[in-house]
């Protein structure tokens, strides 16, 4: 589990977490039992998932949930930078639009598509020396057209490792996705 492996950080306690797709908590309650003094933040953009958070989460002071896209993040008052940012993110073809990365020399491609874009922002959130743990399609290591990105993300960032899953390791949720966890540390 991600719990485990950051149990395993040499004297690792989070202060704050960020789940910027954080569906109906599953990250986050597993977190608070490893990390019960942090503060979590959390973004969920499908309406009726971020009721259920918010009523998984409501008895808990230190879990701050925002019905809002993640790419909504400036509109809001949440915590601009965090000791952990972990999730599984979305996939797929969806376009981002994002003030934050006007004038970016990679905007075009980093808001391309929905899973590149949470990479990025996610590791972008990150305070020095903080930890993510990102669940991705195979597509962001795989890919020549995300090479730039990679590129850009890794002169901020240490790539600690990762692990290749196979495409039935989802198979409950009926999805057949190879899928990769990465763990990057702000350098």
């Amino acid at each position: 589990s991600i719990g485990s492996f950051l149990n395993g950080l040499q004297d690792y306690k989070p202060e704050t977490v960020l789940e910027p797709s954080a569906g109906n908590g599953l990250f986050i309650r597993e977190l608070l039992k490893k990390f019960p003094a942090a503060r979590f933040t959390a973004f969920e953009k499908e309406i009726l998932t971020a009721r259920i958070l918010e009523h998984n989460f409501k008895p808990n002071t230190n879990v701050q949930i925002f019905g809002v896209p993640f790419e909504n993040m400036a509109q809001t008052d949440a915590v601009r930078k965090y000791d952990l940012v972990v999730s599984n993110i979305p996939f797929g073809a969806s376009k981002i639009f994002d003030t934050a990365l006007n004038g970016h020399p990679l905007q075009a491609r980093i808001s391309k598509n929905i899973h590149s874009y949470f990479v990025y922002k996610g590791l972008s959130c990150l305070k020095p020396a903080g930890v993510s743990v990102l669940i991705c399609t195979k597509n962001f290591l795989d890919k020549a057209q995300y090479a730039p990105i990679r590129k850009d993300l890794m002169e901020t960032n240490n790539f600690l490792g990762g692990v290749r899953l196979p495409d039935t390791a989802f198979a409950q949720e009926n999805t057949a996705v190879v899928t990769d966890i990465l763990v990057f540390q702000n350098n």
